[in-house]
């Protein structure tokens, strides 16, 4: 996963809140932190890798809407 792949490769990055994020258009499933863990399940609990992504990483769903249609910015 894309998200994974640049959290593990900006040290720096303290927190990435990742608000009403797509997999592709606004019609498809939102993207939820527990899929961004699963890219790294294949890793030990204590790995590195995996300690990064399950602490940096926060993904939260917007619940209103602005009327009429969601301004795409």
């Amino acid at each position: 996963m894309t998200i994974t792949a640049m959290v593990i490769a900006v040290p720096s990055l303290q927190e990435l809140v990742l608000e009403d994020a797509y997999l592709g258009t606004k019609w498809e499933q939102r993207v939820r932190t527990e899929e961004i863990i699963q890219s790294v399940q294949h890793l030990d609990r204590d790995h590195p890798h995996r300690v990064r992504i399950t602490t940096v990483v926060h993904c939260q769903a917007k619940l209103e809407r602005i009327v009429d249609d969601d301004a795409d910015i």
